[in-house]
């Protein structure tokens, strides 16, 4: 089955729950972000995207940040405190 094309700023409301402005949809579409682009067709003067296209940009920007992330170490206590808190996963 084919994927379906929507607007690109209705798919990136509908995946993020937010609108992103026209300037940021054209750089992560040119240029990328965090060394991911998202993939757009473009249909006369419209650009269009799919549900996937989204979701594979925003993996594609946390792997690129999590590459660049430097390494963080942590005593047990702190691991164990941000584990207790749901901001850190095993």
């Amino acid at each position: 089955m084919a994927a379906s094309l929507l607007p690109v700023r209705q798919a990136l409301r509908q995946a993020l729950g937010v609108d992103i402005s026209p300037p940021t949809i054209w750089r992560w579409v040119t240029r990328g972000s965090r060394g991911a682009r998202l993939d757009v067709t473009k249909v006369g003067k419209r650009l269009f995207c799919s549900e996937e296209a989204v979701q594979r940009f925003i993996m594609g920007q946390q792997q690129g940040a999590a590459a660049a992330a430097p390494a963080v170490e942590r005593s047990p206590e702190e691991t164990e405190t941000l584990k207790r808190a749901g901001l850190l996963r095993d």
